[in-house]
Order: structure tokens, then sequence, then C-alpha cells
């Protein structure tokens, strides 16, 4: 069908069984969804960032598309998983911000994937400042923070509970591997541990012996940093690292209305998001989770204990894999068909009134 309005003309599809066919292909042809797009670069690596970490921000968004269970996005390390109330709790993706100076409450504001307090989503930090200005003040109202390289985490962003009210800082390590070495899951859990923020956080340290006198060579010997207090600001990272890693505490500190767990320090979630291996985060808690005795051959893996007393989750990969699949068709159907087809449809019968009445004004008028 054919509307013509002034000088434009549109042509409007308005039979079900094709609109149907239609929906039916787009739902084959994943390549055309904005998720997809984003999958192609799940691999692809810079300095400026990773294609699984933006991947990762979009999905967290579409999780949220109401309150949802903190349980259904992530899985909890077994030690936190036992002591803590608020993992099925029902939480809402939120912006935190306050202006420059202010000493007022925050202004907390939902965030959902048809709405939020503006339409600023990423920010990507440039510097230690930058990181800094977001968790305190977020003036742009920004709901993801993703920080320069030495800083640690791969993402941050803001959750409220709605059974509280209280906000949790997650910062996520993300990374698309296919499997997890245990020295790979030591390196990754530092990343988002508050002690290790600005640090290196690699398992291997290389410490000068001596000199070999016949040719002056360097000998170097490995060692590890088995504590932050040991670990050192690595090369590359900025001059005030050390000034930045204590604003970064006082910044964590000083989060309102934070949501805690017994003895840990800053209401942060930690999160390794590992896809499509599984991280097997029990291989880094301090009491595992007894087990029976396996056959000879088939033990544990080893395991490295991460002893920081902020909890530790990963994604929850079956609920990641289904929900991914299913974003291509809400893709769709809730952008492209009611943006697009609805909207053309209700235009065109909007036209149709328009020029029904007109004809029917020209037959009833009387000279």
């Amino acid at each position: 069908m054919t509307v013509t309005r002034s000088d434009v003309t549109h042509t409007i599809l308005d039979e079900p069984i094709a609109i149907l066919a239609a929906l039916n292909w787009v739902n084959q042809t994943a390549s055309l969804s904005h998720s997809e797009y984003l999958r192609q670069d799940l691999g692809k690596h810079s300095n400026v960032g990773n294609g699984f970490e933006n991947y990762f921000a979009f999905y967290v968004r579409s999780f949220f598309n109401r309150p949802q269970r903190l349980a259904e996005l992530f899985k909890f390390r077994h030690d936190f998983d036992k002591i803590i109330d608020w993992k099925s709790d029902i939480f809402e993706l939120v912006t935190v911000s306050r202006p420059e100076g202010s000493s007022s409450q925050p202004r907390i504001s939902i965030v959902t994937p048809a709405s939020g307090p503006s339409s600023n989503i990423g920010f990507r930090a440039a510097t230690g400042e930058d990181i800094l200005s977001w968790m305190s003040t977020n003036e742009g109202q920004f709901t993801f923070c993703l920080p320069p390289e030495h800083f640690g985490p791969d993402l941050l962003f803001f959750l409220r509970s709605k059974v509280s009210g209280k906000l949790l800082l997650v910062m996520v390590q993300c990374k698309n591997y296919s499997d997890v070495a245990l020295g790979d899951l030591t390196t990754q859990v530092r990343t988002v541990t508050p002690d290790w923020l600005w640090k290196s956080k690699d398992t291997k340290a290389c410490t000068i012996l001596g000199f070999l006198h016949l040719n002056s060579d360097l000998t170097f010997g490995g060692g590890q940093y088995k504590t932050a207090a040991e670990s050192i600001f690595p090369q590359g990272s900025p001059r005030n690292a050390p000034d930045l890693a204590v604003k970064t505490m006082n910044a964590l500190r000083e989060i309102p209305f934070g949501l805690t767990t017994t003895n840990a320090q800053f209401p942060i979630l930690r999160v390794f998001a590992s896809w499509p291996a599984d991280a097997n985060l029990d291989r880094t808690n301090p009491k595992p989770p007894k087990t029976t005795r396996k056959p000879a051959g088939k033990e544990d893996p080893p395991r490295k204990r991460d002893g920081d007393l902020h909890p530790l989750a990963t994604l929850h990969l079956t609920n990641f894999v289904r929900m991914s699949q299913k974003m291509d068709i809400n893709w769709f159907r809730g952008l492209v068909e009611q943006n697009e087809v609805i909207h053309l449809k209700r235009s065109a019968g909007e036209d149709l009134d328009t020029q029904k009445s007109k004809r029917l004004g020209g037959d009833d008028m009387v000279m």
C-alpha cells in the first residue's frame, strides 16, 4: 500500500502474514541485531577496551529491563554464597550522581534499556581522576565506567537493592576465555580486589640476582607477589598511582547508602566474568567446600587462596547464554517493530482517515 503525503510517498506493509514472515526471517538472521554486532567483536582487544566488556555492559543493561534477582545474574563463590542473604534480593541498575562540590544527598536514578536519567551509557575514563569523578559526582550520569588499563577492573556500575535501598558498586573483570588456568584466575581476581587496585596483579615477580662476569648479562629469579603489600606500581602506570590508590580507597569508603557484608570494608561486589569457560571460583576459596574422595588421577585442581572479605562472584553462564539468545528477538520486536512497523501502520491509518474525510467533505458540499 502506498500513501502520499504532500510531496513524500511512503510504502506501508500492512499484511499480517508478510510481517510475521519478515519477523521469522530476522529472528533467523542474527547478524542484523545490535547484540550480534557486539558479539562479533568478543575476541577483539585493544588498549582502549575489549569486545567482551562492551557486550557485557550491553547484557547487564538488557538484563535489568526490570528489577531482577542478583543470583540470576551472578553465581557466588561457595563461602560467600552461604553467608550473603541479599544475593536473592531484587536489584535494579542505577546511576549515582551529585553536583561537583555539593554535600547534598546523591541523586539515584533507575536505568533500563528504554529509560534512564540521560542518554549517556558508557564513560571511558582516560585517567585515575576520571574514575574518581565518576564514583563521587558523575555529573554526566553515565551508567557504566570503563577504567584505564592499570586500574584493575574492566567495568564499574551501581546496583540498588529493592529490599534495603542500599547501593552496591560492582567491579567486573571480563575475559573471553576458553579455559581459565589457575594463574590467570588468581591474576583476574586480584584486578577486582581493592588492595590490588593500581598495583601489579601478576603472580610472577622478577628479582635481579646478580651479574655474570663473563658477559655482564642480568640473571633473574622467579618470585611471587603473595600479598598486595608486596606488590609494586607497574611500569607504565600513572606517576601519581600511589596517590590514586589512596584516593580510590577513600572514594570507595564514601559510597553513600552502601551495602556491605560482615568484616568487608567497602560496599562492593567483585566479579570475574569469564565466557565461555567456567571460572571455577572455588579454586580461590580459603575454605573449599567438602567433597567426596575422588579416585586417583581425578583429584581436585590446585588452589590459590583469596582471603579478601569482599564478596566474589562470576557470571551465571546458563542464564547468560539463554538471555543472549533472547536478546536478538527482543531487540527487533522491542525496537525495530515498535518504532518502525507499528509507527508506519499508525501513520498510514491517519493518512487514510484524512483522505477519507476530504472525500466525504467534497461529496457533501453544496454550492
